[in-house]
């Protein structure tokens, strides 16, 4: 049966009635562990002394009987036991299926998985079952990034300024986890204090540092080849791995694909700009926007595939990998 996130909220809140295992899955790792995690402390906070077992999938394959008599045996500490499954093998939905229709079940499943593709026979039975909730997690766009950060800042009673938002909304929800992750630093970080300005924002979400990962994407597009030596050994300085500098880059360079590709169905510059996500931070818009003039689509794309061959380089040839990913974004930047 599929959920979306307003669902779960009910079911986190009311209990999880008649459904006997959940399913996560989606791109949105960061998202999948969220709800992962707050699914678990649901049935912790209902149930202090209530009975956790992580399954690996090693034993699933080599004792299929133990998820039985784990899911069937009563627990000794509470009424109801949670059984964690992480990304389970190939044709277990009929293990599943056949567990969630046991007589005596006493376990609540909840499992986690890749990024299952429609069709597939495992993600078939989990969304066409009405005792499994089925919940897909996909990068989060504008508008559930605001609700996220809105019922933050009201739950912790913060206020944010118009551009510190502007920020924050450019900068977060390619991760759910991570999203969290950054909004608890801004409180801790905050104090006393309860409005967010752009500078406690910029201050926070970059480690004040006046060097970014993100401006070596900047550097490339923008064509300013002269920038990088400089950038790269301050960034090496600080610690930064090379396959992170590239990841980040590739991440900047898709965002400009994407935008081009608009723009060559006859959609503006701007409509483009404001399109992507994550957000463009206003103050950052036009470098975008400028970049476009500067690369047609296929250079792009050409640029994203250079990257990704280097990525796969640095992890076979670490030795060398800063190097590789110091000469490939220059050769791109030229």
């Amino acid at each position: 049966m599929k959920i979306n996130e307003f669902d779960l909220s009910k079911y986190l809140k009311n209990g999880f009635g008649d459904i006997k295992a959940v399913l996560l899955f989606g791109t949105d790792e960061g998202g999948v562990v969220d709800h992962y995690g707050q699914i678990t402390k649901s049935f912790r906070d209902s149930d202090e002394n209530i009975e956790i077992i992580d399954i690996e999938n090693d034993v699933l394959k080599s004792e299929p009987e133990k998820i039985y008599t784990e899911a069937i045996s009563q627990s000794f500490f509470s009424e109801q036991k949670i059984i964690r499954l992480n990304e389970p093998p190939i044709g277990f939905e009929k293990t599943l299926e056949d567990l969630i229709n046991q007589n005596g079940l006493s376990a609540f499943f909840i499992i986690r998985a890749g990024n299952l593709k429609k069709g597939t026979k495992f993600r078939n039975l989990c969304e066409k079952d009405p005792q499994i909730a089925t919940l897909a997690c996909y990068p989060d766009d504008a508008k559930s990034l605001r609700r996220i950060i809105d019922t933050f800042l009201k739950n912790h009673a913060l206020q944010c300024s118009q551009d510190a938002m502007q920020f924050l909304l450019s900068h977060l929800g390619e991760n759910r986890a991570q999203t969290r992750q950054e909004l608890e630093k801004l409180a801790i970080y905050l104090g006393h204090e309860k409005t967010i300005s752009y500078e406690i924002a910029k201050a926070v979400l970059t480690d004040g540092t006046s060097v970014e990962v993100s401006d070596i994407g900047y550097a490339i597009t923008n064509k300013e080849s002269g920038r990088l030596p400089f950038l790269f050994n301050r960034l090496y300085q600080e610690g930064q791995n090379p396959i992170t500098l590239i990841r980040v880059t590739l991440s900047h360079i898709r965002q400009i694909y994407l935008m081009k590709k608009w723009q060559n169905t006859g959609m503006s510059a701007g409509a483009a700009a404001k399109k992507v996500i994550p957000y463009l931070f206003f103050k950052t818009e036009g470098i975008y926007i400028t970049a476009l003039n500067k690369w047609s689509e296929k250079k792009l794309l050409n640029a994203m595939k250079s990257l990704m061959r280097a990525e796969k380089r640095c992890k076979t040839e670490s030795q060398t990998a800063k190097t590789i990913t110091q000469m490939t974004c220059l050769g791109l930047s030229l």
